[in-house]
């Protein structure tokens, strides 16, 4: 024997190459052990016979099909005849209440692996499932129970009606409602300017515009506003017509709509000089 193999005795040698034949790894290290009063493994027995070249002559594994002492052959005639649609836990627990065994999900999982047995299903919701908590919460339990706003609350720092606030454009908005119409909406609040026009005149018409006649976005005195129409507004700004006096910026406007009047005129008598 080489120096690798000088680790067990000549005996014990001996004792393993007249038991091998007919035996398997696990029973022959079971003899060993009780023999030679040491404690031999399962692996250490295939690893002295694959030193020493024994052959115990015994076939490797179970036939394909066939029962093993894990899965009896009635355990294997349910799963095949179960299989289609049933997944590895549900399967566990079927066969465990039918045979009363204790098989895992695990051990189902690799049955269905080694045996080529697919059950057809993704592990994914088809197309139109409807979920069995669908419309439900979650109970709510313990502090959360206590500290959780109820429907309908306000935090304690709501602000009240008629309260009013700066925008990031610099203009005054007014809270008219206590919510909003929807989450994706902010109409709870609106621009003081046009609140205070509507208050007075009524809606807005559509293309017209409320302009500060001293420039001032925070005063919102009717007095200071003044309704034109978008064309005039861009007029008065291209012009820089608008001033700190409100009696100027009058002017200023009348003269943007001078302007536009005139170049409508110029438009249509070019018009009616083309061929």
């Amino acid at each position: 024997m080489s120096s690798g193999k000088k680790r067990y005795t000549q005996e014990l040698y001996e004792f393993v190459k007249e038991n091998v034949a007919g035996r398997t790894s696990k029973e022959l290290a079971a003899m060993v052990s009780e023999h030679f009063g040491i404690e031999m493994t399962e692996s250490r027995i295939k690893a002295y016979k694959s030193n020493y070249k024994l052959k115990s002559g015994t076939p490797k594994g179970t036939p394909k099909g066939q029962a093993s002492a894990l899965y009896p052959q009635p355990v294997i005639d349910f799963i095949k005849a179960n299989y289609k649609g049933t997944g590895h836990q549900k399967m566990a627990e079927l066969v465990n209440e039918k045979f009363g065994t204790v098989y895992t999900k695990e051990q189902i999982k690799s049955f269905y692996h080694n045996r080529h047995l697919n059950s057809g299903l993704t592990g994914r919701f088809e197309k139109g499932h409807i979920p069995a908590n669908k419309g439900t919460h979650p109970p709510t339990v313990g502090r959360m129970s206590e500290t959780q706003f109820k429907k309908g609350h306000l935090p304690h720092n709501t602000k009240p009606i008629g309260y009013e606030r700066i925008s990031k454009d610099g203009y005054i908005e007014v809270k008219v409602k206590m919510r909003p119409s929807g989450p994706d909406c902010n109409d709870n609040f609106v621009s003081k300017h046009r609140l205070v026009w509507e208050q007075t005149y009524g809606p807005i018409p559509e293309g017209q515009k409320i302009m500060f006649l001293d420039g001032d976005k925070l005063n919102c005195d009717i007095t200071n506003l003044t309704l034109v129409s978008e064309e005039e507004l861009l007029e008065v700004n291209r012009q820089k017509l608008i001033c700190k006096n409100a009696d100027l910026t009058q002017t200023g406007l009348l003269i943007a709509k001078a302007c536009i009047a005139g170049r409508k005129r110029k438009k249509v008598l070019k018009q009616k000089k083309e061929p």
